[in-house]
């Protein structure tokens, strides 16, 4: 049989029955669906934005300011526009619900022109946005160089990340000093050899709102260890010291399922006990001050080290873990069967100093060597505390990429802006009949940003109104444009205009500017924009109707 006949056949038989059927992409539903989820998302953005609670038939999902989020949302759409859009988007470090807005706005407008009276076909005026898209992003007054000779294009960059997202709950004074404290822990952990950034753990804790950088490591002490840890470390006097690492646990009483009855199960446990003990002493005997296991110590074990002075350091988790062995070059023991215990100090690694640090009402063990690792410790109410951490970690994200690309724009809409009003300028010459208010709102939503907003016809960026003292981002003042006698316009008249005779100064971050990074701008509207241009080249979607 010829295989499109297959093909055909098993077409009609899903069209036959009740739970799927075939659905040319410009259908209503389709559309409608997508205005539901463009709303949804929208609402994340900006700092304005709401942390979303969704109730589900599992229990409830939170989403709120970071795209990773919505990987647990997926199952939830039954529409496989909106699960494509959900795959594409979930990966972006910090623009992923800016490219979800974007994708949106652009297709329910570019699949209602093929049926309006406007007569646009919806590939032509994709290609069109691409064609033109790159060649204005590049121009001078998108692209600003950053400046090393401080940190203050850093700072505004933190800043921007902070105040767009749920984190700018925080009070303005808190907000200036975590910009700070992760300036300052990016710049601790870059290597300036080769420009790249270590690792920085990220520990966030319920409390009031208190914000420290440490370099190394921190293990937090529980009451019982604080005295005789901090006698032993004040003992050691920052000297350097050793340190042995498990990766399984120091127990050795445990059920074991392997092992019939409880005498073989006695033999084994006193096996493995004595095994420990061996491994140990010999460990002390080379001088080991530091045991650190990945999980459970046995309490015996821990009174045994206690004794002979040693810090216990337990139910470390894989995370901490792995930075003790990549900071101390210890090799990680996942077998105690495979240790000779002649050899032990063949694995151990070393600190270069311990300390103890008080955070708050908390006490900390740090480990510190001579790398470009560190720890962020931030103290913050416990609403804050998961949104908090996935900002802090884009904020960081978003550093690393700058040392790589020194380049940023303007935000708060000031980019969007300025390049709407370019593209529909270009736009009105190819399509004589189309009004273009649907990117302006499309830009101006996925910036997180509202409308009506102004312009000036010199630099092209949004101000709330005539009488702002400077834009949005803070990069132009009044008094640049006063001195170019600029024109203002009303973004609501769409009827904008360009001034390019004027000869325009290069822009410099000042003060508390908003800024973003300019690949990582460009780059997640040009996924938007294919993403629109593989989808709009697709005809009909076999779509099953969930019961």
């Amino acid at each position: 049989m010829n295989i499109f006949n297959v093909i055909s056949d098993k077409l009609l038989k899903m069209q036959n029955q009740n739970e799927r059927k075939i659905i040319e992409l410009s259908d209503v539903h389709f559309i409608n669906e997508l205005r539901e989820f463009k709303k949804m998302i929208s609402s994340l953005i900006g700092a304005h934005g709401n942390l979303n609670v969704f109730v589900t038939g599992g229990g409830y999902i939170q989403l709120g300011s970071s795209s990773a989020q919505l990987t647990n949302f997926f199952d939830q759409f039954n529409n496989p526009l909106i699960q494509l859009v959900i795959n594409i988007i979930k990966n972006q470090d910090d623009f992923g619900l800016y490219v979800g807005v974007l994708v949106v706005s652009i297709l329910e407008n570019a699949l209602e022109f093929e049926k309006s009276s406007v007569l646009v076909n919806r590939e032509e005026l994709i290609n069109f946005l691409m064609e033109n898209f790159a060649s204005i992003c590049n121009s001078s007054r998108m692209k600003i160089p950053v400046s090393y000779d401080s940190t203050t294009d850093f700072m505004s960059v933190v800043r921007t990340i902070l105040t767009s997202k749920f984190a700018c709950r925080l009070r303005k004074s808190s907000i200036l000093e975590l910009s700070t404290i992760i300036v300052k822990s990016f710049l601790y952990s870059l290597d300036d050899e080769h420009m790249t950034m270590g690792k920085v753990i990220v520990n966030v804790l319920d409390g009031r709102e208190i914000f420290k950088y440490y370099p190394g490591f921190l293990y937090q002490l529980v009451d019982y260890e604080d005295d005789w840890i901090c006698n032993i470390v004040e003992e050691l006097d920052h000297a350097k010291v050793k340190i042995l690492l498990f990766t399984t646990s120091l127990t050795f009483n445990e059920n074991d399922n392997d092992i019939c009855g409880e005498y073989d199960l006695q033999i084994e446990s006193d096996l493995k006990k004595r095994n420990i003990f061996q491994i140990l002493e010999q460990a002390i005997a080379f001088d080991t001050k530091v045991i650190a296991c990945q999980k459970v110590v046995n309490n015996e074990v821990a009174l045994f080290l206690r004794r002979k002075s040693v810090i216990v350091i337990h139910r470390m988790g894989t995370e901490l873990a792995k930075q003790v062995e990549n900071a101390s070059n210890a090799f990680p023991i996942s077998d105690l069967s495979q240790v000779v215990s002649e050899k032990v100090d063949d694995l151990t690694g070393v600190i270069d100093a311990l300390d103890v640090i008080q955070f708050g009402d908390r006490r900390f063990l740090q480990m510190n060597n001579e790398s470009n690792m560190g720890t962020l410790l931030l103290q913050a109410p416990s609403y804050l505390s998961v949104q908090l951490k996935i900002v802090v970690e884009q904020a960081l994200k978003t550093l690393q990429k700058l040392s790589s690309s020194p380049f940023i724009c303007p935000g708060a809409s000031c980019f969007e802006i300025s390049l709407w009003i370019q593209i529909q300028e270009l736009g009105r010459k190819r399509f004589k009949n189309m009004r273009w208010e649907w990117l302006l709102q499309a830009f101006v939503h996925a910036s997180g940003g509202k409308l009506p907003l102004w312009s000036d016809s010199v630099y092209n960026h949004a101000w709330e109104d005539e009488d702002s003292c400077s834009c949005n981002c803070g990069l132009v003042s009044k008094d640049m444009v006063t001195k170019l006698n600029a024109n203002w316009t009303y973004m609501n008249s769409f009827d904008c205009k360009i001034d390019n005779k004027c000869d325009i100064e290069t822009l410099k971050i000042a003060g508390e500017s908003l800024v973003d990074l300019f690949h990582a701008k460009c780059n997640a509207i040009n996924i938007a924009l294919e993403t629109c241009s593989n989808i709009c080249s697709i005809g009909s979607v076999v779509y099953r109707k969930r019961l």
